[in-house]
């Protein structure tokens, strides 16, 4: 049976602040239906009055990078929050969520920065219930095909028995041919 597909929208805009900082503003929207329609197993048709879930979304970034100093000197502010309502047969889920993060390129091949995430459970009645972590870390480009990032996960929240402390080292590289080498 026919359903309608989900939507979804990013609209994003650009600001130059100055030669050296420019600012970005992003909104996300998506709908879609999430009520049943169909056949069960008797062949009997399925159809329940229409359900929406809508999610939305505000990003924004802030970057300076000194034009002399490119190579050597970056600062970036990036923040993102998100809201989800999900219509039930007789509820609805409303849950918020978002994560916002300050990173500083000191060397050329350093960078240190910090994280911070917020969430509530996606379920009914979640109004008290919510999660944070701060993560704070520092990354090391090798070479621009290798990066590698120490990061402290810190987990905690109303949901959360006892505090979750976790140090991670994360490895990223590429290997194989690329685009701009000739062969």
């Amino acid at each position: 049976m026919f359903s309608f597909p989900a939507g979804l929208l990013h609209l994003k805009n650009y600001w130059d602040l100055s030669r050296d900082t420019y600012f970005e503003l992003g909104l996300t929207g998506m709908l879609g239906q999430n009520n049943q329609r169909g056949y069960d197993e008797e062949g009997n048709m399925i159809l329940e009055d229409t359900r929406l879930t809508a999610l939305g979304g505000l990003d924004l970034t802030v970057f300076w990078e000194p034009l002399n100093q490119a190579r050597y000197h970056s600062f970036i502010w990036r923040t993102e929050l998100y809201y989800a309502n999900k219509e039930l047969l007789d509820d609805r889920i409303k849950a918020f969520g978002g994560y916002s993060y300050v990173e500083y390129k000191f060397d050329l091949q350093w960078q240190v920065g910090t994280r911070f995430d917020y969430t509530q459970p996606f379920e009914i009645d979640n109004s008290q219930k919510y999660s944070y972590q701060i993560v704070p870390y520092i990354t090391w480009w090798q070479s621009n095909w290798v990066r590698l990032r120490l990061q402290y996960n810190y987990l905690n929240g109303t949901e959360i028995l006892t505090a979750q402390n976790t140090i991670r080292l994360q490895i990223v590289f590429a290997a194989g041919p690329h685009k701009h080498d000739r062969y």
